[in-house]
């Protein structure tokens, strides 16, 4: 009688230990396997800049509620934290060091019970282009040989066309800006026109 009762405390004993291990070993799994990521979009992943530029403005999509940190290779920048409206979107204008030739930001998205998601945006500054003078009286771009045209953006619908689109025709005369280039467009947050691709 003795032996069986010694026995039975066994069985018991082992049976709550794996009873144990099986619970723990579902608890690591549910909580780092099945863990979804926070979803995290940006517009867009990278801009240039020409050296006049010292703002840009990092545009996004994550949860409600989560979270967005941005971090830059610069240690001249804090942690940037900007703020998520109630349907995701998030936006923030970050300020560029004018000394700046290359800034790599980091963008977090953290929301509750939920791994982290990062994306990274580059910001790449162009070198200006500089015209010399040759002997023979002709001009020579020595930087950047890309010719430059004026762009027509729609202060209403936020897209930027070339001159000769047919979009541009129909905008009316109140809705027209300027922009000296394709770079000045999209850092004033401005999306290139389907139609005629500028």
């Amino acid at each position: 009688m003795v032996i069986i009762m010694a026995n039975i405390k066994i069985i018991f004993g082992v049976v709550i230990l794996i009873g144990l291990i099986v619970a723990g070993f579902y608890f690591v799994s549910s909580t780092d396997t099945f863990q979804e990521d926070t979803k995290l979009t940006l517009n867009s992943n990278s801009t240039k800049i020409n050296e006049n530029t010292t703002t840009v403005k990092v545009i996004g999509h994550t949860e409600p509620g989560a979270t967005v940190t941005i971090n830059s290779n610069d240690s001249s920048i804090a942690t940037l934290y900007p703020k998520v409206s109630s349907n995701g979107d998030f936006y923030y204008e970050i300020t560029v060091p004018t000394s700046m030739e290359h800034m790599v930001l980091i963008v977090e998205a953290i929301a509750n019970d939920k791994k982290p998601s990062t994306a990274i945006f580059t910001i790449e500054r162009i070198p200006p282009i500089t015209v010399v003078d040759t002997p023979n009286g002709t001009n020579n771009n020595t930087t950047n040989s890309t010719p430059v045209e004026n762009f027509i953006g729609n202060k209403y619908s936020m897209i930027f066309h070339v001159p000769s689109c047919e979009w541009v025709e129909k905008m009316s005369e109140n809705n027209k800006i300027i922009f000296e280039n394709r770079i000045d467009a999209i850092n004033q947050g401005y999306q290139p026109c389907k139609a005629c691709k500028p």
